[in-house]
């Protein structure tokens, strides 16, 4: 008897960018490769003694699966720059290292009052991406990663697609009057696809010209919801 074998499915995610040094030294890559430094450091176990004596050996977090699926899962976003930000009540200050990037902001008035005792900041992203299939990706911060800031600083998730629109801006909310010191290099964003299908990350390096043809896919031609009209309107064409 002959059994069927099937093939594993594959998603490829493609990512681009016009800045050569964010290409070189910062590229998207899998979650796999940005394991914690201090979970990478982590003892497998250590020991304890009971009331009677004994030392028994136990696990320590380098036993959690919950953690190591986690990184095992999805691509991860580094920052491209040295990034200082100051927060000033709503407004802020920023500089980047490369003197290029840029940040920018959502009004209150998109947020309402909830939000109000942070600062939001929008990290503009040279980077770009595409899938075709259509998949639905889990945006979302990687706390495991930066223990020291875990009550500084928060980028909200999201559930994100990149068939339609392309941007992997980050949206952070920051304490008011204080200062952050983002180095290049820091996980930025876990971006995990919703799906058990085998993933494919593909970096490129392309012109300003390339990167304006994406750029264009966003520029909706609607006031209000303009990205929701503009899918429909997109999928209703067989796109």
């Amino acid at each position: 008897m002959f059994s069927i074998i099937k093939k594993q499915k594959k998603i490829t995610i493609d990512c681009f960018t016009n800045h050569a040094y964010s290409y070189e030294l910062f590229p998207i890559d899998k979650a796999i490769n940005f394991m914690p430094e201090w979970f990478k450091k982590l003892p497998a176990t250590f020991e304890t003694e009971t009331e009677a004596g004994m030392v028994i050996p136990q696990r320590t977090m380098k036993g959690c699966a919950g953690l190591t699926n986690l990184y095992k899962n999805g691509i991860v976003l580094p920052l491209w720059s040295d990034l200082l930000i100051e927060t000033r009540g709503t407004n802020f200050a920023y500089q980047f290292a490369d003197n290029v990037g840029t940040v920018g902001l959502h009004a209150l008035d998109q947020l309402g009052q909830q939000f109000a005792q942070y600062t939001h900041t929008k990290i503009i992203s040279p980077w770009r991406i595409r899938e075709k299939s259509g998949v639905n990706f889990m945006y979302m911060d990687l706390p495991w990663s930066h223990p020291q800031d875990l009550m500084n600083q928060c980028t909200p998730p999201g559930l994100v697609e990149y068939k339609y629109q392309h941007t992997t801006n980050i949206n952070m909310f920051l304490r008011k009057g204080a200062s952050y010191k983002f180095q290049a290099g820091r996980p930025m964003a876990h971006i995990i696809p919703m799906t058990d299908a085998k993933v494919e990350v593909k970096c490129h390096l392309v012109g300003d010209n390339e990167i304006e043809k994406i750029m264009s896919t966003l520029s909706f031609p609607f006031f209000v919801d303009g990205y929701a009209k503009a899918k429909k309107l997109l999928q209703q064409k067989g796109k």
